[in-house]
This record gives C-alpha cells, sequence and structure tokens, in this order.
C-alpha cells in the first residue's frame, strides 16, 4: 500500500515536476500531444490573468515520484458575471488510483471552501482561452494541439467522488485535403462578391491596436448569448498576446472575413498543426486521421 502524500507547488524545481509530469504518464500513449513547456510556464506563472485571480497548485508524491497533479483556481470576474460563487480546478493528471484522485480533488475543494466558493468545477482555465473540458469519447483520436487528453479512466474517477456532468463540448477534425462540394464553393463565391468580402491576414490585425480591439470585440459579441456557463469575454489585456501568440504558430497566417480593409465581420484562425512535431520530439511516432471527440466539464458543491 502506497503512502501519499501531498505537496504544495511553491518552488521552481516544483513547478518543473508539475509540468513535466504528463509527459511521464502518457509516454506510451500514442495519442497524447505534450504541451510546449515554456507555454506551461507562462501560463501558470506570467499570465496576465493571474494579477486578478488566485490560483494554488499541488502535486500527490509516492515517495519522490509525481502521481499527481491539480491546479485550483478562483477567477472573481466569473463568479461576478454568473453570480456564483465557484472556483475552477485544472491541470488534472492522475494515475489510476482513487486515492490520489481523492486527494487532488479534495485538496483543492478544501481551498476552495476555505476561500468562501460553495462550488468546483473542471477540468477548466482561467478563463476561455486555455485547454479545458475532460475527454469523454474519441480516446483513439489525436486532439488538436489546444485541447486536452486523457485516459478513460479520468471519467471514473471524478464520477465515483461525485462529479456530474455540466456540459458537453464537441471537436471536429476534418481533413483540408478533401474537396469542397461545388455547390458550396458557388455559393460562398456569390456571398463575397454581394456584400465584397475579402481575406485579411492575422500578421496584418497584430500590427493594428485598433483593429485589434475591433476583432475581440466581434469574438466577444459572436458568444454574447452563448450557454457555455464557462465562458468569459477576453479582455483587452489578454489580446494582444494571443494575437501574436497564433501568428507566431502559423505560416501562412490566419484569415478574417473583411468587408473593407478596417471592418473585420469574422474569423477563422488556422494553420498547419503542430501535433506531428511535438510528438516527433518527444518520442512519439506521428499518425493522423479523423478526430471526433466529446469534451465535457463536470462540478459539484465544495462540501
Amino acid at each position: 500500500m502506497s503512502e501519499y502524500k501531498v505537496v504544495e507547488v511553491e518552488s521552481r524545481k516544483d513547478l518543473m515536476k508539475f509540468i513535466k509530469f504528463p509527459e511521464r504518464l502518457y509516454k506510451d500513449c500514442p495519442q497524447y500531444v505534450p504541451a510546449l513547456r515554456s507555454d506551461q510556464v507562462n501560463s501558470l506563472t506570467k499570465v496576465s490573468t493571474l494579477s486578478y485571480c488566485k490560483r494554488r497548485m499541488w502535486m500527490v508524491m509516492d515517495g519522490k515520484k509525481v502521481v499527481g497533479r491539480i491546479c485550483g483556481m478562483i477567477n472573481p470576474r466569473y463568479n461576478e458575471r454568473y453570480d456564483k460563487k465557484r472556483a475552477r480546478f485544472g491541470w488534472f493528471d492522475t494515475i489510476d488510483d482513487i486515492e490520489v484522485a481523492r486527494l487532488l480533488l479534495g485538496t483543492a475543494e478544501a481551498w476552495a471552501k476555505s476561500e468562501g466558493m460553495t462550488e468546483i468545477h473542471g477540468p477548466l482555465y482561467y478563463n476561455t482561452l486555455g485547454k479545458q473540458g475532460m475527454l469523454v469519447e474519441g480516446f483513439e483520436n489525436i486532439p488538436p494541439f489546444n485541447c486536452l487528453y486523457n485516459y478513460p479512466y479520468y471519467n471514473d474517477l471524478v464520477t465515483r467522488l461525485g462529479f456530474v456532468k455540466e456540459c458537453d463540448w464537441v471537436q471536429y477534425d476534418v481533413a483540408a485535403s478533401q474537396d469542397i462540394p461545388e455547390k458550396t464553393e458557388r455559393v460562398a463565391n456569390i456571398v463575397m462578391q454581394r456584400y465584397n468580402l475579402h481575406a485579411g491576414s492575422m500578421d496584418k490585425l497584430k500590427k493594428d491596436p485598433e483593429k485589434v480591439r475591433y476583432f475581440f470585440k466581434v469574438y466577444n459579441d459572436s458568444f454574447a448569448s452563448s450557454v457555455t456557463s464557462s465562458r468569459l469575454p477576453t479582455r483587452r489585456s489578454r489580446r494582444r498576446p494571443r494575437v501574436r501568440f497564433a501568428s507566431s504558430l502559423t505560416r501562412p497566417a490566419p484569415c478574417c472575413w473583411t468587408r473593407t480593409t478596417t471592418s473585420w465581420l469574422s474569423g477563422s484562425p488556422s494553420r498547419p498543426s503542430p501535433r506531428p512535431c511535438r510528438r516527433r520530439r518527444d518520442g512519439f511516432s506521428p499518425s493522423g486521421g479523423y478526430t471526433s471527440s466529446a469534451p465535457c466539464t463536470t462540478t459539484r458543491p465544495a462540501t
């Protein structure tokens, strides 16, 4: 019987253990795509959201070996917007052991209760701009680079601990090489000509503060009546970094449909997937295929 111990992440050394744990946990999993360590360090220590969010991280240790990790978060802007007293949990990874999962979620829940929260839900990020959800279907597929992957037993663990599904998110991965139906292409051309639409460049967008503000206004407005209860509008401090990050990973640049040179109507960031490169770099063999996955978030009262 292992004697597990909960350790809070406080030092740089602990932080790197926290970040690297999934790489060992999923070493033999062909579907797993490692996260960029530099991006994880930034998200956990430097991101502007931490100026108003509370965040604490813990690991469960079996001797000197990490067997689980979790991050507890409180976003006061979310609670104000939805009139909730909710904490979030994210960066949730564990071996297949109910006691490890119980320690992780119990520790995050106890912290949430000490902060005056009445519920905890996740897996989530501080806001809408990070990796979120727990995979419940499509485990045989490789997830998008900006989405989470987890073993099937995660669902069993959180369910046994009293969590219930809050919502479903569905992802689709469609091969870019497939032909576009002739009718779709014809209708698209008619719409573009009728409304004087053309493709704009994200590289140009990020150089113009006014266009950046308008782009994210369109983004926020399009989700204004969203039923997704974890969704938050993108704040000004997070806009330019996200545009720069998207553009840095993109060749060619993402595009947006525009009516004039200053009027942005919609956006669709598109880029070659870095998944094969990341998997090859970390000792995984690249493969491809159709992806249909259904991540979800779970919630339970903080008791």
